[in-house]
């Protein structure tokens, strides 16, 4: 059997955050409920978002995943297309804001996409995620809640 040479994670407490958020949620938007999974996958090196949809085949995935001392997020859009956003510097652990650097399927960048996620973490058991939307210039921020199922 070949050996296999393994890339060494940085240290990164952001990521570490993140993957504190594995399990499942309840997704509470505008009155309505939801569900969603994180999870911790490829050896510790990615989490993965699960976001079920509002029918079979609409759900959303969002991949967290670091580069070096950064966090990089691919978020699989409904919206048929695939923004990847970089985490910006912040002085609080409690709050996490990405911002957009380039997107994959978006012919047209005035075509609407994703273009910023800010994750506010309130305990181990409830946290906060806002998106903001970008459509032909003109940008739409919707916040979601979410709590751990007792």
């Amino acid at each position: 059997m070949q050996h296999i040479e393994l890339s060494t994670v940085l240290p990164n407490p952001a990521f570490d955050r993140i993957k504190s958020l594995a399990g499942d949620w309840v997704e509470s938007h505008e009155g309505k409920q939801g569900k969603s999974t994180y999870r911790v996958m490829s050896a510790g090196s990615s989490v993965v978002l699960v976001q079920d949809g509002d029918k079979p085949g609409n759900e959303m995935v969002t991949v967290f995943a670091p580069d070096g001392k950064d966090i990089l997020v691919t978020h699989y859009c409904a919206a048929k297309n695939q923004p990847r956003m970089k985490l910006q510097p912040g002085s609080d652990p409690n709050v996490l804001r990405f911002t957009f650097l380039d997107a994959t399927n978006l012919s047209d960048p005035q075509l609407g996409h994703m273009v910023g996620l800010t994750l506010r973490f309130a305990d181990a058991n409830h946290h906060s995620q806002e998106w903001t939307f970008a459509d032909h210039g003109k940008e739409m921020t919707e916040k979601f809640e979410y709590h751990r199922p007792m």
